[in-house]
């Protein structure tokens, strides 16, 4: 609290007492004017106050209670009328409801609020996309109720910033994972007594992020004994079912969940005045029962020359497979085949029957086999906060939080399914301590530590199978570290494929970030200048063990190629049970990581009072990001260019790898003008600022994960097949001259991101609660961390005569084993911009009402999502760029950019009962049936995201092939018309896909050709070939004509002649799979790409449909007494059961280019939910 004191003659007083009291606790805190009539009140806590102010020779002024919100600076400027000082005078002023003090753009949530609104599974990280300026673009992640990390928690997105630059404190402790730049754990809704956003221009205190600063507060005890009791459930019987499953044929059942929240909450005093206490406690249970298909041999089905899984011979491994090369029919010989089938407790037979004796049969997903899975999550969490003023200059606030998340499957479908089961726990405690020095000095000191673990491990749930899983399968290897079995892939019979070793390989993780919180602030009045500097450090232990993603138990692929009876497919079945491997592959299960950094800063900050109405804010922030290091040294980076390869501490190199970046200097000049006629209820606020932060990349970016540290071993099948019984070879590590994998590497002048923030804003206070503000919000960016594929073929790897040499990297001739690998390159050379307008209108408490309503009109712009691209979902987004030495050409709206952003949240207790405006009346049986309803709605509504249209034709680079990178050409505007679901782009001519092909089977060297004949839709297509199978055997000689059946060709096409196919070569026959299209047929806007470079399309051309989702909640109270309240509850979320839609198929390739065929995952069905609290 601020203000200057006057008498009637607007002359300052100086020495005037001042006494601001904290209703609730009864604490007071006390000040005095200074020689410029200016008193400031520093740390104040979140609360209801009076202020007093007495000076000789003048009445007493007195201001009654007045709420204050965590880093408000409120200011009540009062004048004293001369007169005795016994006599108090009640001043009637407005209460603060807009920020008149300097230029931060913030929004906060009070206790209230944060237990009314319906929040999505109580997670009250859904209270970010209630700022302007927030989106998510995956909101159904907030009903993952586990939280362990990572996409499962989402973040936002924050005024043109990546969801990874947020930064989260609680009670001043950072709460962060420093890995992925995720919140470490949810706080309890019952536990905060308030929840503040910070999305823009901050003072020089807050630091370490560039998008928003979510600042959260528990509650503490008061001079009154205070607490609930709370129980809420979902189950399956009152959601609704989901859109897609209800207009499926036949229609698909609701998918179970079962779901409860319990807990309490109890504060109150230990000694009245003093010491008080707050304790809380949360419970969550999640049990899921689904009912699961595979596939399963069928033992009553005899005789097949394939034996495929429909004419397997038995159980006992006595059937016969057929080898085509020696026209043999050989005996089951695979040892693991042998071992699956003689134990059906770990390996059952199918069980969908059409009679109890028949053979099995399979329903319309082709499956035979039915089970049950089993999947629960357990949580429990609280707080215990103490609040303790020692003496009259002296208050100590301390809290301990401590959480246990474990999600665990406990009935899987097929036993020898390992699933990897999780755990999540949390520690953390922090003190403050504030120290008055004199009236215009205060300190606040803080140290705190959390502790954030993040486990999967794999768990052997029925006991059979031990850590013995590759030795009962006769597989020779490394001791088996891990309980499980090596992962079994069978082409080609995908529900077989997604059931087998399904978590099986072994595959864990086990992370660990410590983080160390110091702080220690000084406040200090000097006149018209309210000064505030300091000093803040975090101590970042990063560690972390990672099996990779092959597992130390391994894994094994059958394709089906060794055992067939013709040029077709064969079945991958039969190569398992005659032990005929495509690949394996296994990692290593030895090696753990840890990385160590301070982040430490010092900030001063002036706020200045230039005139009565006018406010001049200046700081400064220092802030350095030390270069991560490991701490046996445990990585190594690359240089692209040459080839060098540096390994931490070794040869005069930093044990970082880069250089120390020592300019993290971050001015913050803003000013807020509030003319004195308006009293306080206008203002003009302004700002600039830059900040700088380091995002974590994650852990698979990081040097540690090079293969010299985390290695593995693989090989696929050339000639010959590879055999389980002979096991895998030595998992060592490699050494540069026999590097067999992808390289990571970072640059090593790597900075923190820059982003110049600056505003323009208009705020007016309508009424004593009501407040509006419109204003202008821009972004700059530079520096952002981006990733490069730096290994990346200078031409297409697409040969286009027969036997042409493919196009080489650039470091295949400094190192050969990398001509086929990429060096994943993390750079900081990204850029974005942002600018906004954006609304908000907001009410605190008046007539029972309580909203904010926001409107966002924003452009977000980048040419790099970052590392996570777009979370997997919208499709639009990749990690790298289309081309690696063209970065710009990526510049495009950000995949989270909404043109409009609306969002809101009400609570309204109703005016009926007694005493209300409806009923003031009522007797106690009508008041109790009647009264004390409340009604909460909460929503967010934006239109459609970014879509890019891609193709994977051509164009095809080393280490960035793929969906998604390589974009298609756009040859002339896109026309929408006759917009659907179906034709998101309409039925123009100008948005119809790429042709389909006709092809005609013609016998060739006694094989069957596929050849392109023709074309359907739209246009003609060149002359192709491709073959049923790439890789025959046998001994051919000679070639085919290179244009069999005189096709006609194409003249549009870029390629008018027809490839010889094949070729005999050493016996063998070679044949190719690709297919040429005409790439501009005069009247589609798109088209495939050149062969001679990148596809020209725009990024974020193209938008996906609009989304929007309501939350709602109604309660109602029962008192018992007057201090003790029974409520009922029942909260719905997406109460319209609204459908999101998935993004338009992108891929100009594909048949469906332009439609919607499914929907999306950004909301869940409607869930409801219904719960009991009783108060007191």
């Amino acid at each position: 609290m601020t203000g200057t004191i006057t008498d009637p003659s607007s002359h300052v007083i100086a020495n005037a007492s001042i006494e601001v009291k904290n209703k609730e606790t009864g604490i007071v805190f006390p000040g005095k004017t200074n020689a410029s009539g200016v008193y400031s009140i520093q740390f104040l806590p979140i609360g209801d106050y009076t202020l007093t102010v007495a000076a000789t020779g003048f009445k007493q002024a007195a201001i009654d209670t007045f709420h204050l919100v965590g880093g408000q600076d409120a200011r009540f400027d009062v004048v004293l009328d001369v007169g005795s000082v016994n006599e108090v005078v009640t001043v009637s002023t407005l209460p603060p409801v807009i920020n008149t003090q300097d230029s931060t753009l913030s929004t906060t949530f009070s206790a209230g609020m944060i237990s009314q609104l319906p929040l999505v599974s109580d997670n009250v990280m859904t209270l970010g996309l209630l700022t302007p300026g927030a989106i998510q673009p995956t909101p159904s992640g907030y009903d993952n109720i586990s939280h362990p990390g990572g996409f499962s928690n989402p973040s936002f997105n924050v005024n043109g910033n990546r969801e990874q630059a947020n930064n989260f404190t609680l009670d001043g402790l950072d709460i962060n994972d420093a890995i992925d730049n995720w919140m470490a754990y949810t706080p309890s809704r019952n536990s905060l007594q308030e929840y503040r956003m910070v999305t823009g221009n901050n003072t020089a205190e807050y630091g370490n992020a560039n998008g928003g600063q979510v600042v959260m507060t528990t509650k503490s005890g008061t001079n009154q004994f205070h607490g609930e009791t709370f129980f809420q459930f979902q189950n399956t019987l009152m959601n609704a079912n989901a859109w897609a499953a209800k207009h499926n044929t036949p229609v698909v059942t609701r998918q179970p969940l079962n779901r409860a929240y319990f807990g309490g909450t109890l504060g109150g005093p230990i000694r009245r005045d003093k010491l008080f206490f707050f304790v809380d406690y949360r419970g969550v249970r999640q049990h899921q029962t689904t009912e699961s298909f595979g596939y399963q041999p069928d033992p009553a089905i005899g005789g097949n020359p394939n034996l495929d899984m429909t004419g397997q011979a038995g159980l006992k491994g006595t059937g016969m497979a057929y080898d085509p090369i020696t026209l043999q029919n050989y005996p089951v010989t695979n040892p693991a085949a042998q071992f699956l089938l003689e134990h059906p407790e770990l390996f059952p037979a199918c069980n969908l029957r059409s009679s109890p004796n028949g053979p099995c049969i399979t329903n319309s997903s082709g499956d035979n086999y039915e089970g049950l899975v089993r999947n629960g999550t357990t949580i429990n969490q609280g707080d215990v906060k103490l609040d303790w003023k020692t003496t009259e200059r002296d208050i100590v606030s301390g809290r301990y939080t401590q959480v246990d998340n474990r999600s665990a499957t406990t009935k899987i479908l097929i036993p020898i399914d390992t699933p990897v089961n999780g755990s999540y726990p949390y520690h953390g405690f922090v003190v403050n301590w504030t120290h008055t020095f004199s009236s215009n000095i205060v300190n606040e000191a803080r140290i705190g530590f959390s502790r954030t673990r993040y486990t999967n491990y794999p768990d052997d749930i029925t006991g059979l199978i031990g850590t013995n899983g590759n030795k009962d399968l006769g597989i020779p290897g490394p001791t088996q570290v891990f309980p499980g079995m090596p992962s079994i892939s069978l082409s080609g019979i995908s529900p077989l494929n997604a059931s087998w070793g399904a978590g099986g390989g072994g595959k864990a993780t086990d992370g660990v970030v410590n983080a160390f919180t110091y702080g220690d602030k000084v406040e200090w009045l000097i006149g018209k200048h309210s000064l505030k500097f300091g000093a803040q450090a975090i101590r970042y232990q990063e560690n972390r063990y990672y099996s990779g993603n092959t597992g130390p138990i391994g894994s094994w692929t059958f394709s089906g190629n060794s055992t067939n009876t013709t040029l077709s497919t064969g079945s991958a079945w039969s190569d398992f049970l005659v032990d005929k491997a495509s690949a394996f592959a296994i990692g290593n299960s030895a090696g753990r990581w840890g990385m160590r950094q301070w982040r430490p800063a010092i900030f001063f900050q002036d706020d200045y009072k230039l005139r009565p109405d006018l406010t001049v804010n200046l700081g400064m922030r220092w802030e350095y990001d030390q270069p991560m290091y490991e701490v046996n040294n445990r990585q190594s980076n690359i240089n692209p260019w040459t080839g060098a390869i540096s390994f931490a501490g070794q040869n005069g190199v930093s044990r970082s790898l880069v250089h120390a970046f020592w300019g993290g200097f971050m001015p913050r000049v803003g000013f807020a003008y509030a003319p004195e006629r308006l009293e306080n209820r206008f203002v003009v606020r302004g700002g600039y600022a830059i900040t700088n932060f380091m995002e974590g990349l994650g852990a698979n970016q990081r040097m540690t994960q090079n293969p010299f540290f985390v290695y593995s071993a693989s090989q696929t099948a050339v000639a010959t097949p590879l055999a389980m019984t002979n096991g895998y070879p030595a998992v060592t590590a490699i050494t540069p001259a026999n590097i067999a994998g992808n390289l990571i590497g970072w640059d090593p002048n790597i900075k923190p991101a820059l982003v110049q923030q600056f505003d323009l804003i208009l705020a007016y206070q309508l009424n004593r609660s009501m407040g509006l503000q419109v204003g202008y919000v821009g972004q700059d960016g530079h520096h952002l961390a981006n990733l490069l594929g730096l290994n990346q073929a200078n031409c297409s790897t697409i040969s286009l005569t027969p036997g042409a040499t493919p196009c080489d990297s650039p470091l295949a001739n400094i190192l050969p084993a990398m001509a086929n690998h990429n060096v994943q390159y993390t750079e900081s050379e990204g850029v974005m911009n942002y600018n906004a307008l954006q609304a908000t209108l907001t009410q605190h408490a008046t007539h029972d009402l309580d909203f904010i309503f926001n409107y966002t009109y924003s452009k977000a712009m980048t040419d790099s999502p970052g590392y996570y691209g777009s979370s997997g979902v919208l499709g639009s987004a990749n990690a790298y760029p289309q081309d690696s030495n063209n970065l710009a050409g990526d510049y495009g709206p950000s995949y989270f950019d909404a043109t409009h952003i609306i969002s809101f949240a009400v609570t309204y207790t109703l005016p009926i009962g007694r005493g209300k405006l409806i009923g003031k009346n009522f007797n106690g049986f009508e008041d109790s049936l009647l009264g004390g309803w409340k009604a909460s709605l909460s929503g967010n509504w934006h239109t459609g995201f970014p879509q890019t249209v891609f193709s994977n034709r051509y164009y095809l680079v080393n280490g960035t092939a793929g969906n998604n990178v390589v974009r298609a050409n756009q040859y002339r505007p896109l026309k929408i018309r006759h917009r659907s679901f179906a034709n998101w782009l309409g039925t123009d001519p100008s948005a119809a896909p790429m042709a389909s092909y006709v092809t005609t089977p013609m016998s060739c060297e006694s094989k069957t050709i596929q050849v392109v004949t023709g074309t359907t839709n739209r246009f003609g297509m060149a002359g192709a070939t491709s073959s049923s199978n790439a890789t025959p055997t046998g001994t051919f000689t000679g070639s085919c004509p290179t244009n069999p059946n005189h096709i006609t060709i194409n003249p549009n096409a870029e390629y008018s002649s027809v490839k010889t196919l094949p070729t005999a070569t050493n016996g063998h026959a070679t044949t190719t799979n690709t297919i040429f299209t005409s790439n501009d047929n005069g009247t589609s806007a798109f088209g495939d790409e050149l062969t001679t470079g990148f596809g020209t399309s725009r990024f974020g051309a193209l938008r996906d449909p609009n989304f929007h989702t309501f939350d709602a909640s109604a309660s109602k109270d029962f008192a018992f007494s007057q201090n003790v309240i029974l409520g009922f509850r029942a909260d719905a979320y997406n109460v319209f059961n609204t459908v999101s839609w998935a993004p338009f198929n992108d891929n100009i390739t594909s048949t469906n280019f332009g439609s919607i065929t499914s929907t999306g995952t950004l909301t869940t069905e409607r869930h409801l939910q219904l719960g009991l609290n009783l108060r007191f």
